[in-house]
């Protein structure tokens, strides 16, 4: 996968690479933050042989909450606790110093038989004093045993190996000191403190009830129990104890749809930006819409008539120069002439000054001023007069004939007259539009009232022609779209703001947990869409009162809008309705992304381009003759999209009425309810809503269901029917398909004699357990990823599936959530069926899935809080159900912070708090402890014990540790198929390599190393694995020598040989699995069931 995309490999692969990158270009110093996180064991056991290679000339440091990881790189180990260093030193050097004996695990003879707890503690004390029951599960026991007096242990393995039978004991197996043990020695107060917080809430029980016969680890019996809850919750003081009733159907229905809208409500109360975002994008973006429709009343209004006056002319083109003063507007007029007009002129608001020679002599008056305003360029002013007498006459007859037909008369006329005896000279500033016709009109003015006393006056003014009914119609359409489009904008945006929810929680996870828990489609998506309408709700009253603002301040802006009864109730349900199809359109888009800001970005393009784009190309179109046939032909395709119907809505409204008045007047307004107003936009998102909504619950029922695949299925039978035969064709599914798996398998050698068994005893009908597995196969493409599983589980045990990355767990867990659908087989969980009673399953599943599939915006009460209601946990105990599991899950200082700004473990303590949540049939753990330190996981697991006595629970790890604390039995899944399957003691005498010894001898003994290794090999038949004085490791055979014969002959070795330290380990369970897990001998078929391992695992213990 060297050309993979980085974002394409899986977790394991990705850890992978980052440390490749570590040791590019020859580093010296490494620094390793747990490198193989993520990784099965498998994997992780050939990166250490890398690292391990790698580390010659190189210093490495590293981090790991693997302590086995630290064990086989670290030469030495450093603990650290609450930011201070506790201890530093070799392995053996802590285990020697922190060590706590050896622990015995003896497996029941049978399935649930149990053991005599007293009678085997008064039998293993007789010899060792200090024994303690350390755990117990219903296929095995655990005995701690502390001290190294092997002479003791000796005669404690031979007193049981004596009395199995009567004991009911079939196997035993014995481990030394772990690093696990010394981690937890080291941070003893930390495991104090967490026991603490648990006892503190339960003292009352725990002082009263014994130590359970069935209980975990010591931490273990420090947990409440959970089945007391309810009771304790809801006795009164002194009060007989009564349990609150479980919800009916329909109450638990109402919950369940209370629960998800107050989910909504939470996180879009903690989503400010984007709530804000809903409400503030509208408001502004429709009051601008309204101004701009306001402008174009104004675009069509002629305006007042412009009177040609001085103030008006000259005001704003030179007012800023200082022309204008406080007498008027300046005006330059010779001496002699300044008399005539002072009067008249400053009547018109002009402020007379002369200064200026007179002339009287015709043209010579307007060379004299020009002359003067040419030599005293500092003498600037806005307009000039002058008044000249003529020496010579303007016409005469030779003129007049030149004149055209038109004016001859009237030049004939003048030219007898005897007034035409002077000549006006008018000088103006150019940069103003209005100057020349403005100084005209004074001037006649002065000159008609001279001539006539003043009983004459004369005025000018100038006024822009109106529109005719067509242009004020094209114009109000072409400001009517825009504004359209800035209301269908903000809009645009909030209808794709709902699938922000949406698809944050698929990318979570969060989606599937809920329907997992018991969610039903129909329930998930109602609260969201009565979430998203009562979101919408608000953002259209604060609209419409952005309308109602707006229509009393600017009347003529939302005038078409909410103007009238009609038109305000056609604006709210079109936007309503908009609302709808959107809401619906976007839960349905939600399949198809899985990133918020990729679906975001591309649902508001969807609705820009489907609005914005759509509205201006059904108004180009309109407008343009030759097509304006296929325009309307186009229209149902346009009305497919709900922004375009939004925008058309509001298009017609607005340039409703400038349309009518240019057809005819008020009497050719239609209804706005007519098909062709916004009854065909309306009706096309009622439909458009509908279907969204009946899309989206297809979509959920397919993904649910995997109908596609059913029907695909189905065809593929159809087909090989066909060419079948009548006897063929007669089987059912499971009868053809899974001869044709067991025929795959190489040789039938993938399976021991415990998985046929266990699947003769399902297909016998021996299926009284709570989860039964039966024939289970499920087939991607060409690829089988689970073969033929046939398993039962009881109630109350805790069952471990094992295997490699791709073995097949997750899909094995996805079948039994119902998030796969089986190719073929079936499971049945109290007698319901995965494929038939899906949605009745789900309540009774608890699910931790192996990504932390929380919604960050919800705390972790809230969220607890959320799936009780979904469980159907009365409402009476949720809020103790929830603190308890708080308490017992040791995030009550935490519990209300977002789940987004927990630490990994906190993160994974909450997922698997959801799994205990309302108390289960069935709890599916996948990798619970992941990212957690020694001392946390140990807690959780006494947890997780304490709560699921009551249940069944399947769980999956690559921890080996946590698989041995939790886990009665263990299956190991290879490509699909179920490997083995039995108490985890028992797989480890079937297939372990026997006993592994470390010695060390005393540095005056060294010498005696080579007699030390005959006289095992004499007595026990081992096999010398590794010596470098003082050191020395041996493996025992697992027939080789029992427990009481081996523990007595290191007891005579320390005595002979002057052995100072030495340790006892069986074969580890990860060593089991590593052997399982070896395709190799796998589909060799030489490792048959029962048979000796014939080359021992190179693992240290």
């Amino acid at each position: 996968r060297a050309d993979v995309p980085a974002g394409s490999l899986s977790g394991g692969q990705k850890r992978k690479l980052c440390l490749a990158i570590a040791v590019l270009g020859g580093s010296r110093t490494l620094f390793l933050d747990e490198p193989t996180s993520g990784m099965d064991p498998h994997s992780r056991r050939a990166i250490w042989a890398l690292l391990r290679q790698m580390r010659v000339g190189r210093t490495v440091v590293l981090t790991t909450h693997f302590l086995d990881e630290a064990e086989i790189l670290s030469d030495r180990i450093a603990i650290l606790s609450n930011g201070r260093l506790r201890c530093v030193g070799s392995p053996l050097f802590l285990k020697s110093h922190y060590g706590v004996g050896h622990t015995l695990t003896l497996t029941k003879s049978r399935p649930g038989a149990r053991f005599d707890s007293s009678e085997l503690l008064r039998l293993v004390r007789g010899h060792v004093p200090a024994a303690e029951l350390a755990g117990q599960s219903v296929d095995a026991l655990v005995l701690r045993l502390p001290g190294q007096d092997l002479s003791a242990l000796q005669r404690a393995f031979a007193a049981i190996e004596q009395a199995r039978d009567g004991l009911g004991v079939r196997d035993l197996g014995v481990a030394c000191t772990t690093l696990e043990d010394v981690f937890l020695q080291i941070n003893e107060k930390d495991i104090q403190r967490l026991k603490e917080i648990v006892s503190a809430s339960d003292m009352a029980r725990r002082d009263e009830s014994p130590p359970s016969a069935d209980g975990g680890s010591p931490t273990a019996s420090l947990v409440p129990d959970a089945s007391s809850e309810a009771s304790a919750v809801a006795s009164g003081a002194g009060g007989a104890q009564a349990v609150p009733p479980t919800p009916t159907r329909v109450a638990a229905g109402a919950n369940i749809f209370r629960g998800l809208v107050v989910k909504r409500a939470i996180t879009a109360r903690r989503d400010v930006l984007t709530t804000c975002c809903s409400f503030c994008c509208p408001i502004w973006l429709v009051l601008f819409a309204l101004l701009l429709l306001g402008l174009s009343t104004r675009l069509s209004d002629p305006g007042p008539a412009l009177a040609f006056t001085p103030d008006v002319a000259f005001a704003a083109s030179i007012g800023s120069h200082g022309f204008v003063t406080a007498e008027g507007v300046p005006i330059l007029v010779p001496d002699k002439d300044a008399p005539l007009f002072a009067d008249q002129l400053g009547a018109h608001g002009w402020a007379v000054e002369g200064g200026v020679p007179a002339c009287s002599a015709g043209l010579a008056a307007g060379r004299n001023v020009s002359a003067y305003l040419r030599a005293n360029p500092s003498c600037t002013r806005p307009a000039a007069l002058a008044i000249a007498a003529l020496q010579h006459p303007l016409l005469s007859p030779r003129i007049i004939a030149r004149l055209p037909g038109f004016l001859k008369p009237f030049a004939a006329e003048l030219l007898g007259s005897a007034a035409l005896d002077s000549l006006l000279f008018a000088f103006f500033n150019s940069t103003s539009t209005h100057a020349m016709p403005t100084i005209l009109n004074s001037a006649y003015d002065a000159l008609l009232a001279n001539a006539t006393g003043g009983t004459a006056r004369l005025s000018a003014s100038a006024q822009a022609l109106p529109y005719s009914k067509r242009q004020e119609a094209t114009l109000s359409s072409i400001i009517a779209v825009f504004a359209s489009i800035m209301i269908l904008v903000p809009f645009a945006f909030v209808g794709a703001l709902f699938v922000t929810p949406l698809l944050r929680e698929r990318e979570s996870g969060s989606k599937q947990m809920q329907f997992v828990s018991g969610v039903s489609g129909p329930a998930y998506w109602s609260a969201s869409w009565a979430w998203d309408g009562l979101l919408f709700f608000g953002v259209l009253i604060c609209t419409l009162g952005v309308f109602g603002i707006v229509d009393q301040a600017v009347p003529a802006a939302a005038q078409a809008f909410v103007g009238t009864t009609e038109a305000a109730c056609a604006t709210a349900l079109a936007l309503a309705l908009f609302g709808f199809a959107a809401i619906t359109l976007a839960s349905a888009a939600s399949f198809f992304f899985t990133s918020p800001s990729a679906g975001l970005i591309a649902l508001i393009a969807f609705h820009f381009v489907t609005g914005f784009g759509l509205v201006i190309a059904n108004f180009v179109l309109s407008f343009i003759e030759n097509t304006e046939h296929v325009n309307e032909q186009l229209q149902p395709v346009y009305r497919l999209f709900p922004a375009f119907c939004l925008g058309d809505s509001f298009y017609k409204m607005a340039s409703r009425q400038a349309l009518a008045s240019a057809l005819g007047g008020a009497d050719a307004m239609k209804s706005l309810y007519d098909l062709d107003q916004l009854g065909a936009p309306l009706v096309s998102l009622i439909c458009e809503g509908v279907f969204f909504g009946a899309v989206t619950l297809l979509l959920q029922y397919n993904e649910a269901t995997s109908v596609t695949q059913m029907l695909l299925h189905r065809c593929r039978q159809l087909l090989g029917q066909s060419a079948a035969t009548p006897e063929t064709n007669a089987q059912p599914v499971n009868a053809r398909v899974i001869p044709a798996v067991r025929q795959s398998l190489p040789g039938g050698s993938l399976e021991d004699e415990s998985v046929r068994a266990e699947r003769a005893a399902v297909d016998a009908g021996d299926t009284h357990e709570k989860l039964i597995l039966t024939h289970l196969h499920k087939v991607y493409g060409i690829k089988v990823a689970v073969r033929d599983v046939s398993l039962r589980i009881r109630e109350g045990e805790c069952f471990g599936f094992l295997g490699t990355n791709g073995a097949g767990k997750s899909t094995t867990f996805n079948m039994l959530t119902g998030a796969v659908v089986p190719t073929s087989g079936d499971a049945t969980l109290d007698g319901m069926s995965i494929r038939r009673q899906q949605a009745s399953i789900r309540s009774r599943v608890g699910y931790c899935p192996q990504h932390d599939a929380l919604e960050s915006l919800m705390t972790g009460r809230e969220t607890l809080r959320l799936y009780a209601r979904v469980k159907a946990v009365p409402n009476a105990i949720i809020e103790a159900d929830v603190e308890d599991l708080l308490q017992l899950l040791d995030l009550a200082k935490y519990a209300d912070k977002p789940a987004g700004t927990y630490s990994g473990g906190n993160k994974r303590k909450l997922c698997v708090g959801i799994a205990l949540i309302g108390r289960p049939s069935l709890v599916l753990l996948d990798e619970p402890s992941s990212g957690m330190d020694a001392a946390s996981k140990r807690f959780l697991w006494a947890a997780i014990r304490r709560r699921t006595r009551e249940c069944c629970t399947v769980l999956t790890t690559h921890s080996m540790e946590e698989c041995e604390a939790l886990c009665g039995r263990i299956g190991v899944m290879v490509d699909g198929v179920l490997r083995c399957i039995g108490p985890i003691q028992t797989l480890k005498t079937r297939y372990g390599q026997g006993f592994k010894l470390d010695l060390r001898l005393a540095p005056d003994s060294v010498h005696e190393a080579p007699r030390l290794q005959a006289y095992i090999q004499e007595r026990c038949a081992a096999r010398l694995e590794e010596l470098e004085p003082p050191a020395m490791t041996l493996t025992v055979p697992q027939r080789g020598a029992a427990l009481s014969t081996l523990f007595g002959v290191l007891a005579d070795a320390r005595e002979l040989f002057g052995v100072s330290e030495c340790s006892v380990t069986q074969c580890t369970l990860e060593q089991i699995f590593i052997l399982m897990a070896s395709k190799q001998q796998l589909h060799s078929g030489t490792d048959t069931p029962g048979e000796e391992v014939p080359e021992p695992l190179d693992t240290p213990a």
